[in-house]
Order: C-alpha cells, then structure tokens, then sequence
C-alpha cells in the first residue's frame, strides 16, 4: 500500500492520465527568459494585446513558435532574433504582407500563416529553399508566381480558401510534393506540369467551379492515393484518372458526370468511392474488378439501375443508395459479404426482396423514406434481427 501511495504522490500526472508537462514549452517570454537555456517551445497564442519588446536573443535554443490568434496586423520584430526556429505558426491574425527578412530563418521547415489577409507572396519567400511545409489557408492570394518552382524541399502546400484561377507550369517543380490542397480557389485549368509531381499522395482539387476537365498527365502521378473533385463542372470523368494505379479514394461527388466508362476497372486499389449526386444512370460491367472497394456512394443517381456488377464488390462494408428510386436491388448483393452498413432511404420501397431480407451479416440498415406498412416493418425486423434498422 505505501508503494502505491508514494507513486500516486510523485506521478499524479502520469496516473490520472495526463501527461507531465514538458519544462522546454513556455507559454510567455518572462517564463522564457528566467530560464532561456532549456526551452525549445514558445507558446504564445490567444493572448489579448499581444507585444514581444523583450530581447529574444538568450533563447537561442527555441526552434517552435506559435503565435496564432492574437490579431496581430504586423510582425513583431523581435522575432528576429530567434535565427533557429523551424517551426512557426501565425495563423489567425491580420497580417496582410510576409516581411524580407523572412529568410534570415534559414533552418525553417514549417510556416503556417491560415487566415489571414496575404495578397502577395513575396520574392523572399521562395528562397527559403529549405521550407518543408507552407500552409496559406483562407487568405487573399489571387496568383503564384513562377519562383514557386525554388521551393524545392516543399513537401506540403495548402492553399485551400484563396483566389487562384490559375497555377504557373513552374508548380511541376516542387518534385518532393506529397500534398497539394487548392479546395476552394477558382481554377479553370490545372497546367500538364503538374504530371511531374512524382511523389504527389493526395490532390484536393474540390469546390473549383470552373473547373472542367484536367489534362491527360495527371494519370502520370503514380504515388497518388487521393484525388478530390467534390463539386467542380466534370461531365464526364477525366481521362488521365484511369492512369493513378496507387489511387484508394477518389471523391467526384456533385459534379455532371453521366456515365462511368469501363476504364474504371483499372483502379484496382481504390477503396473509397464517392459518385454522390450525379447523373449516372448505369455501371459498366468491368465495375465488378475493384474488388477493394470498402466504401461506395452512388446516393442521388436518380436515374442509377445497379446490374451484377455490384456483386463483384467483395470487400464492400458500406453502400449508400439514398434517393435512387425505382433501381432494382440485384440478387447478386447477397455475394456482399462483408457489408456493414447499407443506406436505402427514399428508394421508393414498400418492400424488401428476400435476398436482402437474407443479409443478416448487416450491421447498419437504413430505410427512411420508403412506404412499409406495419406488417411489413415487423417482417424486416424479425428477418434481420442483429441488425440496427431505421425506419424514420
């Protein structure tokens, strides 16, 4: 019992589940300069009137920064004089420019500068060669330039929420890239350099209305596993997407797209399909060869009649079919036998054929928006009695 206790007094953290805190974070300057020599992290968020007078230059061991929400409209000074930082955060202020002497940080990986007001990115940004990750999210940027293409050690570039309408040839560059976000800005073209992002892992291209078609390169990206064309104008689904071999999730909900070509059969690998809300009205046969299909949305086809194919999917887990009325439920979905969770609301259903009746492996069923009568509800459930079902 007195070892127990003694442990409960020295490691109160620790036991009741809460980490020790780490005496190199510092959460002002004045804690930081009492003892400058062992602190590596300085947290200084959400402080109200926030101003950095002191002389930073004893932290010489500092190589973290967070300075986000603090509504700062200009960069402290002061910042100056921690040379070693490689990690910076500013994001949610007002700052409206990124000042030159942004490259006397020559060992920065990390700048996050999220919402704020950057119209700009400066001739002294791109020769920070040695920038890993540059987050630029919900700011004003209506171009990039050219230099971009320096930034040779990037590794992730966000630019979700801005205003770009188009990407310089030069983004072909940034050879190290394993994520590119640019959801949300106003694109009506991507360049066919983008084809020489060999290390690209996932592209979030959504929510860029203008936005068409891509070129025939992007099926050059071989490393790539998710590609996001939520709500852009595709009518037809681009042509070089049948290229990405290493491809798992592929989101092409609320776009036009009317019929899925039998080059779908050459994504071997996707697991994670979304075709929410379209205008396709059939699958091809060779839909049966993603056969590591985990998830699919085909909810919002109004027009879908699903054939075999289906059956082919022998991995499925989840399969959405909400709003697509009047589809026959084909008897090959018994071969779904890792099926979890199946969506038929709306489906224009007053009852369910025996074969689904039968797939008492289901752990989710959904069937809001049909017409059962009572008899026919306390068939179901007695029919599949494992099973979550509902009915609302």
């Amino acid at each position: 019992m007195r070892t127990w206790y003694l442990l409960l007094m020295l490691l109160p953290g620790v036991l009741m589940g809460q980490p020790a805190r780490d005496p190199g974070i510092a959460y002002s300057v004045d804690m930081a300069l009492r003892s400058p020599a062992g602190v590596h992290t300085l947290m200084l968020s959400n402080v109200n009137g926030l101003e950095i007078t002191q002389d930073l230059s004893p932290l010489i061991g500092v190589h973290t920064l967070h300075l986000s929400h603090n509504q700062l409209s200009t960069w402290p000074e002061a910042l100056r004089s921690l040379p070693g930082l490689r990690v910076l955060w500013l994001y949610y202020n007002q700052l409206d420019t990124i000042p030159g002497w942004i490259t006397e940080f020559e060992g920065l990986e990390e700048l996050n500068l999220s919402d704020n007001r950057i119209r700009h990115l400066p001739v002294a940004l791109m020769r920070m060669k040695q920038l890993k990750v540059l987050v630029l999210r919900n700011n004003q940027l209506s171009e990039l330039p050219e230099g971009i293409g320096r930034m040779r050690e990037l590794e992730v570039l966000d630019l979700y929420g801005n205003r770009l309408v188009q990407l310089p040839a030069a983004i072909g560059e940034l050879k190290k890239l394993r994520r590119l976000d640019l959801h949300r800005n106003k694109l009506a073209s991507v360049p066919p350099e983008i084809g020489r992002l060999k290390e690209l892992e996932e592209l979030d291209l959504n929510f860029n209305e203008p936005l068409k078609d891509l070129p025939l390169e992007i099926g050059q990206l071989k490393k790539l596993k998710k590609l996001d064309l939520y709500r852009d104008v595709f009518h037809r689904i681009p042509e070089g997407v049948f290229g990405l071999e290493s491809l798992e999730e592929l989101n092409l909900s609320k776009d036009r797209i009317t019929q899925v070509p039998p080059e779908i059969g050459k994504l071997r690998r996707l697991k994670d399909l979304d075709l929410f809300c379209n205008q396709i009205r059939s699958l091809p046969p060779e839909f049966a060869l993603l056969t590591e299909l985990r998830v699919l949305q085909l909810g919002n086809n109004t027009t879908l009649r699903l054939g075999p194919e289906i059956g082919g999917l022998v991995n499925l887990e989840r399969l959405h079919l909400a709003n697509v009325k009047g589809t026959p439920l084909p008897e090959e979905m018994v071969r779904l036998s890792k099926l979890k969770v199946l969506d038929l609301r709306n489906h224009g259903l007053s009852e369910l054929p025996s074969h689904i009746l039968s797939m008492t492996w289901l752990q989710e069923l959904y069937l809001g928006g049909n017409t059962f009568d009572e008899a026919t509800r306390e068939q179901i459930i007695q029919a599949l009695p494992g099973v979550k079902i509902t009915f609302d």
